[in-house]
C-alpha cells in the first residue's frame, strides 16, 4: 500500500553539499544577471529545474535535453498563446496544457517547464 513505502536513501554528505552549493550559485547568478539586465530572470520553474538538475539528474526529467528543450518549448508556447489570445488566466491555462503536449511530442518532457508557459501567458 502507498503508506508503507519508505523514503529514498539519504545521499552522501558530499553529494548534498555539492547539490546545495551548485543550486545556490546558479540561482544567485541568475538573479545577478537579471539585476544587471533589469529583467526578472529567476522564476519558480527555473528553481524547480535546478532542483532536478542538482538533486535528480539521473531521472529523465533532470536530463539536459528535457530541461533545456522543455523550458524553450514551453516559453515559446506561452509566447505563441500570448500573441494569439492575449494575456490572462484563460490564456495561461491553455498555454500550460499546450506546452505539455508540445513537450511530449518533441520528447523533452520537463514538468517545471509547463509552469514557464503559464507565467509567460499570465504576466508577459
Amino acid at each position: 500500500p502507498w503508506h508503507a513505502t519508505q523514503a529514498p536513501p539519504r545521499p552522501k554528505a558530499l553529494t548534498t553539499v555539492v547539490a546545495t552549493a551548485s543550486s545556490v550559485i546558479a540561482l544567485t547568478l541568475l538573479v545577478a544577471v537579471g539585476e544587471w539586465s533589469h529583467q526578472v530572470l529567476l522564476i519558480p520553474p527555473l528553481a524547480a529545474s535546478m532542483a532536478l538538475i542538482a538533486g535528480a539528474s539521473q531521472t529523465p526529467l533532470g536530463q539536459p535535453r528535457s530541461v533545456i528543450g522543455g523550458q524553450l518549448v514551453s516559453a515559446l508556447t506561452g509566447f505563441l498563446v500570448l500573441a494569439v489570445l492575449g494575456q490572462g488566466v484563460w490564456s495561461s491555462g491553455l498555454a500550460g496544457g499546450l506546452a505539455l503536449g508540445a513537450m511530449l511530442l518533441l520528447r523533452v518532457a520537463h514538468s517545471p517547464a509547463a509552469a514557464t508557459a503559464v507565467i509567460v501567458a499570465a504576466t508577459a
